[in-house]
């Protein structure tokens, strides 16, 4: 009976998958068409020339609370954000060169400095971050494909890869995305959210002094190039940052060990611990600023970034 049982569930995921594979070629053949493309990731740089004098590295801590429109509005500097939701530096890096081959330079990197983006965060398309936009060719991975994280078989993994409402818009003919918004935001993406959930938690944050190879190579290719180098630490709640002593200590071990590294004082914008984070409703969770708090935060940003090339001119 059992035996029977597996092989009849055995067959019924087997058919399953098979249905939303033939979806999935399908749906592959439309949004390879140059009028059907499917943006994600924030990729809409790399057709295009921005030429942008600053660029903003990071994850979902960059691209949901820096807005790029306030820091050129008080910098009178051209600036854009460059991420990858829930990555490490890895994948960043590659977007990075990505956008090289159609952009200039920048003067400025903004990089975020914090733990989820300076250490490891485990393989580059491993099962954690399984989304659409780590499948199927449906970003831009142009040289990320030879970083042995990329498995060419993972764009055939519709099952996990992609949001039902999403695949009947593809299959609708219905463009996913929206150019001129990304163009708009530069990259930028706030969250409207207020926060859901308890304000008082155990949650910590943990950070070694290993450092991802790729964010060494991103520092290695600013210095390199003579591009100035302006590391970023944005917030977590304070409750979270009171939880995480070792973190803050972390921190400042590592800053002092790159700027021993490279020989240079990298300027670093250190927000993890500022009282503005006191306040829960300038978040949409622990790790996240809503659009009020990212509103804040980027004036602050923005104000410390021209306070900066002001002593520097």
């Amino acid at each position: 009976m059992l035996k029977k049982f597996l092989i009849n569930t055995i067959k019924y995921l087997f058919f399953i998958y098979v249905f939303f594979l033939f979806l999935e070629v399908i749906i592959y053949k439309k949004i390879s068409k140059p009028n059907n493309r499917y943006y994600v990731q924030f990729d809409w740089f790399d057709n295009v020339q921005h030429n942008s004098q600053i660029l903003a590295l990071g994850n979902s801590r960059t691209w949901v609370q820096l807005n790029p429109l306030i820091v050129a509005d008080s910098t009178q500097k051209s600036c854009e954000i460059i991420a990858c939701d829930g990555q490490d530096a890895t994948l960043v890096y590659y977007k990075f060169k990505n956008y090289l081959i159609n952009n200039s330079l920048p003067e400025i990197l903004v990089i975020q400095y914090d733990a989820n983006f300076y250490g490891m965060g485990g393989e580059m398309y491993g099962s954690k971050n399984w989304s659409a936009g780590y499948f199927m060719n449906r970003i831009q991975f142009g040289n990320a494909k030879t970083y042995s994280g990329y498995k060419y078989y993972y764009q055939f993994m519709p099952l996990f890869g992609i949001d039902t409402k999403t695949r009947i818009k593809i299959l609708k003919n219905h463009i996913v995305g929206n150019d001129s918004l990304f163009e708009m935001r530069r990259g930028y993406f706030p969250n409207y959210d207020f926060f859901n959930g308890k304000w008082l938690t155990d949650k910590r944050i943990n950070m070694d002094a290993k450092i991802n190879p790729h964010y060494d190579s991103i520092l290695n290719f600013a210095v390199k190039n003579k591009i100035k180098v302006i590391l970023l630490t944005p917030p977590y709640s304070k409750v979270t940052t009171d939880n995480s002593k070792e973190y803050s200590k972390q921190l400042k071990v590592n800053y002092r060990q790159l700027c021993n590294k490279y020989s240079l004082e990298f300027k670093w914008i250190d927000h993890h611990e500022n009282k503005l984070y006191s306040d829960s409703s300038n978040f949409y969770n622990h790790l996240h600023l809503n659009s009020k708090g990212s509103f804040l935060y980027s004036k602050i940003v923005a104000s410390k970034l021209k306070s900066i090339f002001n002593i520097n001119n």
